[in-house]
C-alpha cells in the first residue's frame, strides 16, 4: 500500500533474515521505496482516484507473489472499499502464511483463505474482527495467532507457521 509502511515491512523482512523482501506499493511510491530501500525489489500497483489499490491490478499478484514464502498485508494499505476487496481476494487466494495488520483488519478479510496468519490488532482492531468472525480472546483452534497489541501485549492461538529464511 502505502510507500511508508511497505518500506517499513520489506526493510523488516531483509533485515529478519529473509535475505530479500519484495514491496507491492501504490505506483507513486516505488521510486522513493526504491531510493530508501535499494535492497527491496519494488513493483508498483495500479492507484484508484482516492490513492488506494485498484483491483484491475490483480495480474499482479501472481507476478509478485510467485516465489513469495510469506506475505505482510495492511500497512499502508487505507480503507477504500475497493482496495479492501483486492486485499480480501488475496487473502483468499494466496496459498501462503502471511501476517495481517493495519488496515488489513477488517471481519471479510481475516475470515477469508485458509492459510494459517498472525494478526496484531490493538484493542479497537480486535473488537472489530472478533465480531465479524469466530476470533476469541484465546482461539484455540482458530488458524490465527493473535498478538494483541497493548500495555500488555497478549500471544495467543496456535504457533506461528514456520517460514523459511529465504525463498526456494
Amino acid at each position: 500500500g502505502g510507500g511508508g509502511a511497505g518500506w517499513s515491512a520489506v526493510g523488516v523482512a531483509v533485515r529478519g533474515g529473509w535475505g530479500w523482501g519484495r514491496g507491492v506499493v501504490r505506483e507513486a511510491c516505488v521510486r522513493g521505496c526504491a531510493a530508501s530501500a535499494p535492497e527491496g525489489m519494488w513493483v508498483g500497483w495500479p492507484e484508484t482516484r482516492g490513492g488506494g489499490l485498484e483491483l484491475e491490478g490483480e495480474q499482479l499478484r501472481v507476478a509478485s507473489m510467485e516465489r513469495a514464502t510469506g506475505l505482510v498485508l495492511g500497512p499502508g494499505l487505507g480503507r477504500e472499499r475497493e482496495t479492501l476487496a483486492l486485499a480480501e481476494s488475496i487473502v483468499r487466494r494466496v496459498p501462503i502464511p502471511m501476517v495481517l495488520a493495519a488496515d488489513a483488519l477488517q471481519p471479510a478479510i481475516v475470515a477469508a483463505g485458509e492459510e494459517l496468519r498472525i494478526l496484531t490488532p490493538h484493542a479497537r482492531d480486535f473488537a472489530r474482527i472478533a465480531r465479524g468472525t469466530q476470533l476469541t480472546d484465546r482461539p484455540a483452534t482458530s488458524r490465527a495467532t493473535v498478538a494483541r497489541k497493548g500495555p500488555d501485549t497478549r500471544v495467543s492461538g496456535p504457533p506461528p507457521p514456520p517460514w523459511p529464511a529465504s525463498p526456494p
